[in-house]
């Protein structure tokens, strides 16, 4: 009874050590892991994020270089169309100018004023 009761308890301290040194060397792995698989998700989350950064600037600056393309032809054209519209209105007030009716009041008498 003695040698079943000792190989029990030698039984027991194997499997308790066994455990411990097993659990040991799965927290050390298993943490080392676990950091590894970490830090390459956040490699790739930081890749991803570049690349999408990269995309976003390529995407500003194109819409930025039509922008630009329109207002640089906007002042090549605008200062013609100016010099244009001041020749039109010159042409236009030299033509309509001896139209133009202004009366006369100092030739009109008091009482025709009085009058209207």
């Amino acid at each position: 009874m003695e040698a079943v009761a000792g190989n029990i308890i030698t039984i027991l301290f194997t499997l308790v050590g066994s455990t411990g040194i097993a659990l040991f060397i799965v927290r050390q792995f298993g943490k080392s892991w676990i950091e590894t698989k970490f830090t390459e998700r956040l490699q790739r989350s930081k890749h991803e994020l570049d690349l999408e950064i990269q995309r976003l600037r390529v995407e500003i600056d194109s819409q930025l270089s039509g922008v630009l393309k329109a207002q640089e032809k906007e002042f090549e054209t605008l200062p013609e169309a100016w010099g244009k519209l001041s020749n039109a209105h010159g042409l236009l007030a030299a033509l309509v100018n001896p139209l133009q009716y202004w009366p006369e009041l100092d030739r009109v008498t008091e009482a025709r004023l009085a009058g209207c």
